[in-house]
């Protein structure tokens, strides 16, 4: 005796939609014999039904999450506090007639201040939603420090971030 084989993002499409729909194993393994899919038995949608409900309950949860007003202003604080850090970064670095190490240095200057100043509590989360370390951070700043501080404007102006840190991680 075998095992199946799994099934394809089509097939597994298909059965879904026969959940959302309200169908029952029976009815849904009946609407596939019409189709090109593979024959299965009502085991195998059984299963697919659990994985289905597991699916339901993680992303409802998730999906309560991020549509919560609280937490939506939460999030929206907590980058805009990241966008601060971006902004300080880049501060006194307009000037475009700046060499390389010119920039380098007003980049390492600004790092070095953050952290030992402890100008901006936010900077180690800023480095977490970066999934970038201090250390590696630094010697972006040196390799190419046009391209961080663009990248640096993008996100201070856009104030959104990925990744997470200790502050958002349970949003």
């Amino acid at each position: 005796m075998g095992k199946e084989k799994g099934a394809s993002i089509e097939e597994l499409e298909f059965i879904f939609n026969g959940f959302i729909k309200g169908l029952s194993d029976r009815e849904i393994l009946d609407s596939i014999q019409g189709t090109e899919l593979p024959v299965r038995n009502l085991r195998f949608i059984r299963d697919r039904r659990r994985h289905f409900d597991a699916a339901k309950t993680v992303l409802r949860v998730q999906l309560e999450k991020e549509l919560d007003p609280i937490i939506i202003e939460c999030r929206k604080e907590h980058f805009s506090r990241l966008a601060e850090v971006a902004s300080f970064l880049i501060q006194g670095l307009e000037d475009t007639s700046l060499s390389k190490e010119q920039l380098s240095q007003g980049l390492k200057d600004n790092i070095l201040y953050i952290q030992v100043e402890d100008y901006n509590p936010n900077y180690r989360f800023f480095l977490k939603h970066l999934k970038i370390k201090t250390d590696s951070f630094e010697k972006q700043a040196e390799a190419n420090p046009a391209k961080l501080i663009q990248t640096l404007e993008v996100l201070s102006l856009r104030k959104t971030f990925k990744g997470k840190c200790d502050i958002c991680k349970d949003w």
